[in-house]
Formats: C-alpha cells, sequence, structure tokens
C-alpha cells in the first residue's frame, strides 16, 4: 500500500510538472514577485513581470526591462541610460528573470525529486528541478506549485551557493493576446543615454 500511495504521488507530481509547463507554453502569464538573496548581507527586491512564448516586460528594482524574442531593451531610470541588444547569441541570465525561469521549466529542467508539504499556509507539491543543459548559472530549483497550477514561490540554489528564495502574488493565466513588447523609445525622456549595441 504504501509503494502504491508513493507511486501515485510520484506520478501526480510529474502531472502537475508538465501541465504547468504546458498552461504557461499556451498562456499569456502576470505575476509579482519578491525575492531574497540569503546572506550574511541579505539582498531584497521586487517587481512584477508580464510574459508569454519569448516575450517578457519586467519592471523591478529601478529598471525596466522589455524583449519581442529578438531584440531585449533595458531601462535604467537611476542612471537615465537604455541598453538595447540582440537577443539571439547573447547570455540566457535566468538568475536575475523569474519569468526565464518559469517559461523554461519544461524544456531546461529535468525533475530529481517531489513531494506534498504546506507551504505559506498553502498544500503544494515541491518539487525539486537540475538544470539539463550548461551556463543557467543555477545547480537546482524548488518550485512550490498549487493544484491549480499557480506557483507560490521557488527556492533556487546558484553554482556559487547562493540560494535565492522568490515568492509570487497576484499571479495569473490569460489569453495569447497581440500586445507589444517593444519597448517605445519615444517614451523616454531626452535626457536618457541611449546605447545600441546590436
Amino acid at each position: 500500500m504504501a509503494l502504491t500511495v508513493s507511486c501515485a504521488i510520484s506520478s501526480y507530481a510529474g502531472d502537475i510538472v508538465a501541465d504547468f509547463a504546458d498552461k504557461v507554453s499556451k498562456s499569456c502569464v502576470s505575476f509579482n514577485y519578491t525575492f531574497t538573496l540569503r546572506g550574511t548581507a541579505p539582498v531584497t527586491g521586487k517587481g512584477n513581470i508580464v510574459f508569454q512564448g519569448d516575450s517578457f516586460r519586467m519592471d523591478g528594482n529601478g529598471l525596466e526591462i522589455w524583449s519581442d524574442g529578438k531584440t531585449r531593451w533595458t531601462i535604467d531610470h537611476a542612471s537615465k541610460e537604455a541598453y538595447i541588444e540582440t537577443v539571439e547569441g547573447s547570455a540566457v541570465d535566468y538568475v536575475s528573470n523569474p519569468a526565464l525561469i518559469i517559461r523554461s521549466i519544461g524544456s531546461i529542467f529535468t525533475q530529481k525529486s517531489s513531494k506534498a508539504i504546506v507551504y505559506k499556509g498553502k498544500s503544494v507539491t515541491a518539487v525539486t528541478l537540475i538544470p539539463c543543459v550548461s551556463g543557467t548559472g543555477l545547480k537546482s530549483v524548488m518550485l512550490y506549485i498549487s493544484s491549480n497550477l499557480v506557483p507560490c514561490g521557488s527556492s533556487f540554489v546558484l553554482d556559487d551557493g547562493t540560494v535565492a528564495d522568490i515568492a509570487f502574488s497576484d499571479f495569473k493565466y490569460s489569453a495569447v493576446s497581440e500586445q507589444s513588447f517593444v519597448y517605445n523609445l519615444s517614451a523616454i525622456e531626452s535626457t536618457y543615454m541611449v546605447t545600441d549595441l546590436r
């Protein structure tokens, strides 16, 4: 009986990851997040993200990052600078962009283990994922997914051993739309320095 229950839980966990990846791939996803890099001097931050497919908009810690999957615009409002670069051929920064981790769950990670737990008062499946490609900057990712396929949080271990915790809120799925993920440079003041690295 114990073996049957164990197999059932393992099968369910595998299904929930596959179902989550499938739903993300077919939706426009939006959420708010807060993160903490653990250490003797913890680093914290927050922001919000909208993404669909390879396109995203991220606003957090004084930076706006837009990408239509081909070009990326990084707007630093504190220093009044903007950087434009080609996405293709550039390093993918999974560590600093939670959208890239969520979007890539079904493609760059393999499942190591899973278990049912209570996370911040919610019953979730905690899934440990290991990158199956090099260059992610991550050793492992723990993702906490509720039964309605909404992630409540995540913890990941960087290559150098640093641990980061992310909490998600207002996580929403909506239909894929024709909205633009191209940044309008005319929206920023003429005093911004624009560097085009394409």
